[in-house]
């Protein structure tokens, strides 16, 4: 409708209206629906419309493309999201040498390894 209309008087004027309206239909931040119907697409990807049972009358979903049909839970900030899976443990285990002859020896070897890939690079430079 307003296509210039940025910042200032546009987005008060029209950000205002639409959260008014917003405010008037059953929703949640993100559009978030009760209504046993649904249920039964939980976990699933709509990408076709379809329609749901809701409150008294029905509802449309996937009619602008594919929807994913998720369990929401309400963080501890109070916003509603999906959650992700716990973290994984990862352990990580470093052997060290204590032997100096050892260190020597690996320690020439890496040498050897960083002389060639230098001798390599001049080589294609």
């Amino acid at each position: 409708m307003f296509p210039n209309a940025k910042g200032g008087v546009g987005d008060g004027l029209l950000g205002g209206a639409f959260k008014w309206l917003g405010g008037l239909l059953p929703n949640a931040d993100g559009g978030v629906y009760r209504s046993p119907d649904l249920s039964r697409f939980s976990g699933q990807i709509v990408s076709s419309p379809r329609l749901f049972a809701f409150a008294a009358g029905a509802g449309v979903m996937g009619e602008a493309g594919p929807e994913a049909i998720l369990p929401l839970a309400r963080g501890s900030d109070g916003k509603l999201g999906v959650r992700g899976g716990s973290a994984n443990n990862v352990t990580v285990n470093i052997y060290g040498i204590n032997n100096a002859s050892e260190v020597r020896r690996a320690g020439g070897q890496v040498g050897r390894e960083v002389l060639g890939a230098i001798a390599r690079a001049q080589r294609f430079a």
